[in-house]
C-alpha cells in the first residue's frame, strides 16, 4: 500500500520552470510538443475542449489563480525538472498569461488582453503536491480523472488511452493496472482490444483509403469509439474474422478486404452527420444496435480467401516462343500529395477559391467561418466570393493587429481614438512599412496601388463598384494566388496533415 502522505504537503514552485506532460493522454499520441504553443494547439483542437480552455483562462484573469484541485508534480531523476501529473491545463494557462507571446500566433491578441488583467507577480509561482515519483503519482491522476470520479474527468477516449499508456508502461501486468483503476481485467481486456482495433486506421493500407481529414478525425479525442465498441458483437466478430484473445486481436480473414471494409466503417462513422446523414445503413452509437444488419448490409463484404496465391503455371507456360517479343515495360509515374496540392493550387479554373486542404485556427469565429465557407461555395458564385475576398482581406488584417498587438501603435501613428477610424487602406500601409518582410512587402505594395489588376481597389469595386470585368473564376483565383503569401503571415494558414 502506497503512503500518499505527500498529498498533504504543498510546496512552492515556479510557474515557469514547471514542464508540461507530454504524455497527457489529453493530447493526441504520437505528436511532438515542443513549445507552449504545441501544447496550446493539441489541447485546443477540439470546439468543445476549446471553449472550456478559454473560459478557464479568463476566469484565472479575472478572479486570479485559486488552487481548488491540487497540482500535482514529480521530479524526474534524469533532468531533475519537475513535471506536472495533474493541472496541465491550469498550468499552460499560467505560462501564457505571464508570456502571451509564447501562445499559438491566433491566441497572442487573446491572451495579452488577459495578461493586462492580472498581475504576472501573483502567478509567478503556485502550491503543488510534489509525489515521490511518477509512479506514485499515477493513483492521483486515475482518482482524479476516473470516469467513476465526482470531479471532472476524461472523455472516454482519453480514459481508454490511459488504460493503454498503463499496459505498456507495466509490460501488460494487468494485476498492477487493475490495482491503479479499480477496473476489473475483463473490461480492462476490452479497452485494450477496442483500443487496437481503433488503431488499424494506422495501418498503411488503411491510411491510403482514407482522405488525410478523414484521418485526422479518426484519431482524435472526440471520435465515438462507443460505435466501434458496439458494432463488434461476436457475430460481427465472426463475420469479419476478428478474434479477440485476452488483450490480443488477430485478422483472420482476408486481409486486403478487411482493411477496404475498415476504412469504409471509419468514413461513414466520421461523416455520419454529413455525407452519409440521410443515407441507408447511417452508423450512429444507436443505430448500430438498432439497424446492424441494415448497416452490415451497406459495408463492403470480407472474404476468407488466402493471400498471396501464386496462380499454378500450365505445363510449357514458362516457355516463351520465339516470335513474341516481350512488351516494353512502363514505369508509373508516381504524383506526391505536396505535387498533386500544387497542381489544384496552380489550376485557375479550379472549383472553388481556397483548397479544402488549408485551414486556419483563430479566436474569430466568424473569421475562421467565412475561411471554411470559401473552401464549399462554389465558383459559380463569383459576386458572392469577390465581396467574401474583400471581407477576408479586412478581417485578416485585423487578426493581425490583435494577435501582434499592434492597435496602440496604429492608433498613435495615425492620431486617432478608435481602430474604426482608421480604413482598411492605412492599416495596410502601416503593416507593410513596419512589421512585413521584403517579399511580402512586394504583395502589398501591389495591393495599394490604385492601378493595378491585384488592388485594393478592385476588391472594393466587388462590392461598391459595377464593373464585372474581374467578376471571371481565373481572375479570382489567380486574385486568391497573389494574396496568398500575405495571408499565410496575416492568418497563419497551414496545410492540412497528409
Amino acid at each position: 500500500m502506497n503512503n500518499y502522505e505527500w498529498l498533504d504537503r504543498k510546496t512552492p514552485r515556479s510557474v515557469d520552470q514547471l514542464k508540461l506532460w507530454p504524455e497527457n493522454p489529453r493530447l493526441t499520441p504520437g505528436e511532438h510538443h515542443l513549445t507552449l504553443a504545441d501544447y496550446a494547439e493539441d489541447i485546443t483542437s477540439e470546439d468543445a475542449e476549446k471553449i472550456g480552455f478559454f473560459d478557464l483562462a479568463k476566469a484565472i484573469a479575472k478572479q486570479g489563480f485559486i488552487p481548488f484541485d491540487p497540482i500535482v508534480v514529480w521530479q524526474n531523476p534524469d533532468n531533475e525538472k519537475f513535471y506536472v501529473a495533474e493541472g496541465n491545463r491550469r498550468v499552460l494557462i499560467l505560462k501564457l498569461l505571464r508570456n502571451p507571446d509564447k501562445a499559438p500566433r491566433q491566441y497572442r491578441g487573446f491572451f495579452r488582453n488577459l495578461s493586462l488583467q492580472i498581475s504576472k507577480a501573483s502567478i509567478a509561482k503556485v502550491m503543488v503536491n510534489v509525489a515521490p515519483s511518477f509512479d506514485e503519482s499515477i493513483w492521483y491522476i486515475n482518482q482524479r480523472n476516473n470516469n467513476s470520479s465526482l470531479q471532472r474527468s476524461w472523455g472516454r477516449v482519453q480514459q481508454q488511452r490511459w488504460v493503454s499508456d498503463l499496459y505498456t508502461r507495466y509490460n501488460g501486468d494487468l494485476d498492477i493496472i487493475k490495482d491503479i483503476t479499480n477496473i476489473k481485467q475483463g473490461e480492462l481486456e476490452s479497452i485494450i482490444r477496442i483500443l487496437k482495433v481503433k488503431d488499424f486506421v494506422s495501418i498503411p493500407d488503411v491510411q491510403a483509403l482514407l482522405d488525410p481529414e478523414i484521418r485526422e478525425k479518426a484519431i482524435s479525442r472526440n471520435f465515438p469509439i462507443t460505435i466501434i465498441e458496439r458494432i463488434l458483437t461476436p457475430d460481427v466478430r465472426d463475420r469479419w474474422g476478428l478474434v479477440f484473445n485476452g488483450t490480443e486481436v488477430e485478422i483472420n480473414s482476408n486481409k486486403p478486404s478487411f482493411y477496404i471494409l475498415f476504412a469504409d466503417l471509419i468514413k461513414r462513422i466520421v461523416l455520419r452527420d454529413t455525407e452519409y446523414k440521410d443515407l441507408p445503413g447511417r452508423i450512429t452509437t444507436r443505430t448500430v444496435t438498432t439497424h446492424l444488419d441494415e448497416i452490415l448490409g451497406v459495408l463492403p463484404q470480407v472474404n476468407f480467401e488466402p493471400e498471396n496465391v501464386e496462380p499454378e503455371t500450365p505445363p510449357g507456360a514458362d516457355e516463351t516462343p520465339l516470335s513474341i517479343m516481350p512488351e516494353e515495360t512502363v514505369t508509373p509515374v508516381v504524383v506526391t500529395v505536396q505535387e498533386q496540392r500544387a497542381i489544384v493550387m496552380n489550376d485557375p479554373n479550379r472549383t472553388f477559391l481556397i483548397p479544402d486542404f488549408y485551414l486556419i485556427n483563430t479566436t474569430n469565429h466568424r473569421l475562421n467561418e467565412l475561411f471554411v465557407e470559401l473552401q464549399k461555395i462554389r465558383m459559380t458564385y463569383k459576386n458572392c466570393i469577390g465581396a467574401s475576398l474583400r471581407v477576408l482581406l479586412d478581417l485578416a488584417f485585423l487578426n493581425y493587429i490583435n494577435n501582434e498587438g499592434i492597435e496602440a501603435a496604429l492608433l498613435l501613428s495615425y492620431h486617432k481614438r478608435h481602430l474604426r477610424e482608421i480604413t482598411l487602406k492605412k492599416r495596410i500601409e502601416y503593416i507593410k512599412t513596419n512589421h512585413l518582410s521584403d517579399n511580402i512587402q512586394t504583395i502589398a505594395v501591389r495591393l495599394l496601388n490604385e492601378d493595378g489588376e491585384y488592388s485594393l481597389d478592385v476588391l472594393n469595386g466587388y462590392i461598391h463598384g459595377t464593373d464585372i470585368h474581374y467578376l471571371t473564376k481565373p481572375f479570382l483565383n489567380q486574385f486568391w494566388n497573389f494574396l496568398f503569401p500575405l495571408m499565410v503571415v496575416l492568418l497563419d494558414i497551414r496545410e492540412k496533415n497528409v
